[in-house]
C-alpha cells in the first residue's frame, strides 16, 4: 500500500510520466552525462576492490566500508595519474568523471582484457537498436578504450572517491561481475563481462518500472539523481549477498557443481532472465456490487508483487509462462506472493525463498495437505 500510495498521480494512465534510467539522445559526454553506465559497466577494477570474504572477517558497517574504499580509491586515482585526462583550460569540476573513471582505471589495470571484451561480438550490444542512445553510449565506450576519442574532461570532482566506493558496493553490473567470477572462475574475463552486462540491463529494466521507482523513493531519503539512489538502494539492501546466495542455490539445485564454468553461466543467465523478465499479469475480478447483481461491469487489475499459479491451457506459451512463474517465485525477486490451486501440490518445489504458507480451505485428505 505504501508503494502504490507513493506513485505519482496519473501514472496508471501514462507510465512514461516517471523519470527512470532510460538513456536519451541528449545524454552526451559533453554535458557530463552517460551516467547510466554507472549501472551497466562491469568495471573489473571496482569489482576487485572489495573482497566479500575479507569483509566477513572484519565485520564493517556499510558506512565504514564506504569510508575505507573511498580512501583506497583516493590513492588509486593518485597512483594512476588520472589527472592526465583533464583539460587544463577547464576550471570547473566535471561530473562525467563519475562514469569515465571506472573505464580509465580498467584501461590502466586491465587494458588487454577490456579491449578483447569490447572488441568481441557482444550478444547484449547486438540487441540494442542501431538508432538508440544506448547504442551510441556503448560505441563511445568502445572508442574510449581504443583511444580514439578525447573526452576533454574538466577537473576531477572531490567526491569522486566516494562515488567510486558506492559504485563498488551498489552498482548492479559490478556486483554481478563479482558474483559470476566467484561462480565460474575458470571462464574467460570476456565471458564474465558479457554475462554481467546482460544481467545488469535486466536490472535496469526492473528499476525503470513505476512501482520500483516508488519503492526507492520511499526507501532512500538522500538527495541526488535516481541513478545515485538506485546504487545506494542496492548497497543498503546488500544486493551482493542476494546475488551470491541465489547463484549458489542455482548451482546446487541444478547439479552444476561438476560442470564447466561456461555451463554454469549459461544456466544462470537462463534462470535470471526468467526471474527478471516476468511480466505483470492482468486479473479480472468482481466488485461487491457485481456480486450482489447490481453491477455487471468486469474490472481488470494488473498484479506486480503477487501472481497466480494455476491450471493453464496445454500449449507451449502457457507452459512457458508457468515455468517462468515458478522460476521467478524460486528467486529472491518478485513475485513475493504466489496464489495457487491444488496444482501447486503436484511435486513442485517452492521452498527456496518461501517463508510462509497459508491454506485457504484445508483439504480433508491428510496426504493432500502434506
Amino acid at each position: 500500500r505504501l508503494v502504490f500510495r507513493a506513485l505519482p498521480k496519473g501514472i496508471n494512465e501514462n507510465p512514461k510520466n516517471v523519470s527512470g534510467l532510460e538513456a536519451t539522445s541528449e545524454d552526451t559526454h559533453e554535458r557530463g552525462q552517460m551516467s547510466l553506465f554507472s549501472l551497466l559497466y562491469p568495471s573489473i577494477t571496482l569489482a576487485e576492490s572489495f573482497d566479500v570474504t575479507k569483509n566477513l572477517q572484519n565485520i564493517l558497517s556499510l558506512d565504514e566500508e564506504l569510508a575505507s574504499l573511498a580512501e583506497y580509491f583516493q590513492g588509486l586515482i593518485s597512483d594512476t595519474n588520472l589527472n592526465k585526462y583533464c583539460n587544463a583550460s577547464k576550471t570547473i569540476d566535471d561530473t562525467a568523471w563519475y562514469w569515465a573513471a571506472p573505464i580509465f582505471l580498467d584501461m590502466h589495470f586491465h587494458r588487454s582484457e577490456i579491449r578483447t571484451w569490447i572488441g568481441q561480438r557482444n550478444p547484449y550490444i547486438q540487441d540494442i537498436r542501431a538508432d538508440s542512445a544506448q547504442k551510441e553510449h556503448w560505441d563511445l565506450v568502445r572508442r574510449i578504450i581504443a583511444n580514439e576519442v578525447d573526452l576533454n574532461l574538466g577537473y576531477i570532482p572531490e567526491d569522486l572517491p566516494k562515488k567510486l566506493a558506492l559504485m563498488a558496493l551498489g552498482s548492479p553490473a559490478i556486483l554481478l561481475y563479482r558474483s559470476i567470477q566467484a561462480l565460474a572462475p575458470d571462464t574467460s574475463v570476456s565471458l564474465r563481462l558479457h554475462a554481467a552486462t546482460k544481467l545488469a540491463d535486466s536490472f535496469r529494466d526492473k528499476f525503470n518500472l513505476p512501482e520500483s521507482i516508488a519503492a526507492i523513493d520511499l526507501s532512500i531519503d538522500e538527495k541526488g539523481t535516481y541513478r545515485e539512489r538506485v546504487i545506494r538502494y542496492c548497497a543498503q539492501g546488500c544486493l551482493q549477498s542476494v546475488l551470491d546466495e541465489y547463484m549458489h542455490m542455482l548451482r546446487d539445485s541444478h547439479g552444476l557443481q561438476n560442470h564447466s564454468g561456461e555451463r554454469r553461466i549459461k544456466v544462470i543467465l537462463e534462470k535470471f532472465d526468467a526471474s527478471l523478465s516476468l511480466r505483470s499479469a492482468q486479473l479480472q475480478f468482481e466488485s461487491l456490487s457485481h456480486f450482489l447483481g447490481k453491477d455487471k461491469k468486469d474490472y481488470n487489475m494488473r498484479v506486480h508483487f503477487a501472481t497466480c499459479y494455476r491450471n493453464m491451457k496445454s500449449d507451449n506459451k502457457s507452459q512457458m509462462r508457468a515455468d517462468q512463474v515458478r522460476d521467478a517465485f524460486n528467486s529472491p525477486f518478485r513475485p513475493f506472493i504466489l496464489s495457487t490451486t491444488s496444482i501447486g501440490q503436484e511435486g513442485l518445489d517452492f521452498h527456496y525463498y518461501c517463508r510462509k504458507i497459508m491454506h485457504w480451505n484445508l483439504p480433508h485428505n491428510p496426504i493432500d495437505l502434506e
